[in-house]
């Protein structure tokens, strides 16, 4: 024990006591009054919390968020601890010392002058102390004894004040009493405060009404049966509604009643909602109201809101619905790309028939769909897309056979849909054997829900596998034959997908034969058929018999490899019917035929004379000359006329040269396709006469050297120079025209001068003169080719006279016959 210790245990027990008395007051006093206002502050911050969380509320906002609730109770935590640590602990723990205490006794009592303060100083002094400061024993006891003496009017009460604590305790009962007072009245709304400001849960204060959103509809122009998520209300997920690019969309929210009941009086509906947005992309702040919607039904009333921010949403935005005292959101609209397909890949399975895998034909293949597949018929068609999004699933519609305007304009039919599932942004779907025209509709859904507006259509028709193509032609071969003719048979055989056997059908009026398994060169098919030969070595079903009007028919026939159906695909050339004829009518067939070819020739003959005059007209004019005279020329003889004739009457004079040289190259290119047109009939009528063998009138080496070559050569020879030589003319002549010179060298034109333009005009006059000459060639060698013709045609008459000669030399035998038989048996019958 120290000598402090000691030296307190010197003082009197009466003043000990007293002191001790008044110290533990004051601990009393303290304790009680900081506890009181802790108390108070208590319940203060729990009617703060109270107000900070539910006041909102009563403004149409929303309660404290959960952050904020435990912001507050951390800040509560703090003011609490540091109300007790400076109202309690830092006060009740601080050392009141003896002569402290003394001193605040004889502030209240002056009647102790200062003995009570003397008496305890020098009993807190050390023994050092003491000696150090030499004091007077009787003196010091005298002093005690007078300090006691009054200790017995000492009221402790009266030193320490119960003022500041009466005070805090009055406060303190009175915030405790009122937190009590809001348990008795209202047990929910005590209990519901403890769970949000003191377990921070999620529950919300009873409103006088309650806003809920049922969410937004899609506006579309038509909606697709069977399709849900156009139909259904798109309803916020996490807090956020996902709507299309560009979609306008109508929100729709419902208000009902609070919790306080429909009966209590408190609660009611709003007049109107609101939505107040902002658009985070603009910075931009707005407030739309809602409409009602009809009238309120079981406390329930729907709001409608059409229009403006919610027309053609291209940004997304942020929104809260207020109305009465509730208030909900924060809302986000997240616009999102509507899912389209970025390409599509066919995976084809031609049928069988058609695949060659030697050449890698037809086989199994991809490939990338390009607006349009026209497919072999009997392809097995597997659809493989991918999509720009993730997909959750796609509806699939497939609409076969005759396709009109409405089903391949996209309306909707009374048909079920296809659901495929879908992991990713890929999908694949398997059609049948394509058989007929189908229109395949995808419906993309995306992970949002949302539907792509118009489907992503594919239209698949089939090629019908047509039948074979053939055209056929026979060459050499009129419209009659004779019973021994050979048939010179060629055609052009072609199918999509290959020939299978190729076929000539010959039909006699009696037997119907076939030539199976016809070779084809290349598509290409070149047979002759010779009767004579086929009657030696096939018998008489090749025998022809040109009696009355017997015919033979010849038709040329192929089958392809076609299997899908019960037959495969045949098909036919043109149908030939020939008459079947004698040489001697064959002969009078041909020379008919030979007669019109002449008198073609002679229109042409004609026509040539007329071309002489139009070049002849490029020539300058003689005044004497009177031929190929047209209206508006002037008169041979009328000199004053042209002696007076003017510039003008010149430029029209070149205007007409060059229009007679163009009549001429006309002219001559016609005359050219005439003739040779003519020499392929000669040549037809000498093949004619090969094939039928009609011998002993040596007429197909007379028509090939005396016809066919002239004409051939007056066609290729002599026209085409006269061709070349009438077109420089005409050139010549355009330029005189035009007053201008062209240079073949350079290509450039340069202006007529005098000397130029009669230097021109010379050429274009010797041009003029040597087509004339080369007209005049081909008038001779055409006329040449004409007089053997009239000589063929007159012996062709006398033998025609001599045939005539000879039948009825026959007929008279044989009316003489019939006459000798008649008579032979009239004797025998008397």
């Amino acid at each position: 024990m120290n000598s402090r210790n000691l030296s307190l245990k010197q003082l009197s027990p009466r003043i000990h006591a007293l002191l001790q008395s008044i110290r533990k007051r004051i601990r009393g006093s303290v304790l009680v009054e900081g506890a009181g206002w802790v108390l108070f502050w208590v319940a203060a911050l729990f009617w703060i919390s109270l107000v900070l969380d539910y006041a909102p509320v009563r403004f149409g906002y929303s309660e404290l968020p959960v952050w904020a609730r435990i912001s507050w109770l951390i800040v509560t935590a703090v003011v609490v601890c540091y109300l007790m640590y400076r109202l309690v602990l830092r006060r009740i723990f601080v050392p009141l010392k003896d002569d402290s205490l003394a001193l605040l006794i004889e502030r209240r009592y002056e009647q102790f002058s200062d003995a009570l303060v003397t008496t305890v100083n020098r009993c807190s002094v050390t023994p050092a102390e003491r000696q150090e400061v030499p004091v007077d024993l009787a003196m010091l006891e005298r002093t005690r004894i007078a300090a006691e003496a009054l200790i017995d009017d000492v009221d402790p009460a009266q030193i320490i004040s119960r003022r500041p604590s009466r005070t805090a305790l009055i406060a303190s009962v009175v915030a405790i009493a009122s937190i009590i007072a809001l348990t008795i009245a209202s047990p929910s709304t005590m209990e519901l405060a403890s769970r949000r400001l003191y377990l921070l849960s999620e529950q919300l204060w009873p409103r006088q009404c309650e806003i809920e959103l049922i969410g937004v509809v899609v506006k579309r122009e038509s909606s697709v049966p069977g399709i849900s998520e156009m139909e259904q209300t798109v309803v916020p997920r996490d807090g956020k509604l996902y709507i299309a690019r560009g979609s306008s969309v109508s929100m729709i929210v419902k208000a009902k009643q609070g919790l306080l009941g429909q009966d209590d009086s408190r609660s009611k509906l709003p007049e109107t909602c609101w939505l107040n947005f902002f658009r985070p992309n603009e910075g931009t702040r707005g407030s739309q109201p809602f409409k009602r919607i009809g009238s309120p039904k079981d406390g329930n009333q729907t709001y409608l809101l059409d229009g403006a921010p919610l027309e053609n949403v291209i940004l997304g935005l942020t929104f809260e619905v207020a109305g009465g005292d509730d208030r909900i959101g924060p809302f986000e609209i997240v616009v999102v790309d509507e899912p389209v397909v970025r390409s599509t890949d066919m995976a084809l399975k031609y049928p069988e028939y058609i695949v060659d895998e030697e050449s890698l034909r037809f086989t199994d293949r991809i490939k990338r769909w390009t607006g349009e597949a026209r497919l072999p018929i009997g392809t097995k068609v597997s659809l493989q897309a991918k999509s720009e999004s993730q997909l959750k699933k796609v509806y699939v519609r497939v609409d076969e056979g005759s396709l009109g305007e409405e089903e391949l304009s996209g309306e909707p039919l009374d048909k079920p849909f296809e659901v495929l599932s879908v992991d990713g942004d890929r999908f694949e779907y398997a059609l049948p054997a394509l058989m007929q025209p189908t229109l395949v509709r995808f419906y993309l859904c995306d992970a949002n829900d949302i539907v792509s507006e118009q489907p992503h259509e594919i239209l698949l028709e089939p090629v019908k596998d047509e039948p074979p193509r053939i055209e056929t032609r026979l060459h050499g071969i009129g419209t009659a034959v004779t019973p021994d003719v050979t048939l010179p048979i060629t055609a052009s055989v072609e199918d999509d997908y290959g020939i299978d056997r190729v076929w000539i059908e010959l039909e006699n009026g009696v037997n119907r034969l076939m030539e199976d398994q016809l070779e084809l060169d290349q598509g290409k098919l070149d047979v002759a058929i010779d009767f004579r030969e086929r009657r030696t070595e096939s018998g008489e079903a090749y025998r022809l018999v040109a009696e009355g009007e017997s015919q033979l028919s010849l038709v040329v026939a192929a089958q392809d490899f076609y299997n899908l159906d019960e037959k495969p695909n045949f098909g036919t050339g043109d149908r030939y019917e020939l008459d079947i004829v004698s040489p001697d009518e064959l002969l009078r067939i041909l020379e008919r035929l030979e007669v019109g070819q002449r008198r073609r020739l002679e229109q042409v003959y004609t026509e040539l004379r007329d071309l002489k005059k139009y070049l002849r007209r490029t020539q300058p004019r003689d005044p004497i000359d009177g031929e190929f005279i047209e209206p508006g020329d002037a008169e041979p003889g009328d000199v004053e006329l042209q002696e007076n004739a003017n510039e003008e009457s010149l430029q029209q004079e070149r205007e007409m040269k060059r229009l007679f040289a163009q009549r001429a190259l006309l002219q001559i290119d016609k005359s050219k396709q005439e003739i040779l047109g003519s020499a392929n009939a000669f040549d037809d009528l000498r093949l004619q006469v090969i094939n039928n063998r009609i011998v002993g009138t040596n007429r197909e080496q007379r028509f090939e050297t005396q016809v066919i070559a002239p004409l051939t050569t007056l066609a290729d020879s002599t026209l085409t120079r006269l061709n070349d030589v009438t077109r420089v003319l005409e050139q010549q002549l355009e330029q005189l025209e035009a007053g201008r010179l062209l240079d073949q060298t350079t290509g450039q034109t340069q202006q007529l001068n005098a000397s130029s333009r009669i230097q021109l005009e010379q050429i274009a006059n010797q041009s003029s003169v040597d087509a004339i000459e080369l007209a005049d060639q081909a008038i001779d060698e055409l006329n040449q080719v004409l007089s053997l013709l009239l000589k063929f045609e007159t012996q062709n008459e006398l033998l025609d006279i001599v045939r005539q000669m000879i039948a009825e030399q026959k007929a008279i035998l044989e009316r003489t016959r019939e006459q000798r038989q008649k008579k032979a048996f009239e004797g025998l019958l008397d």
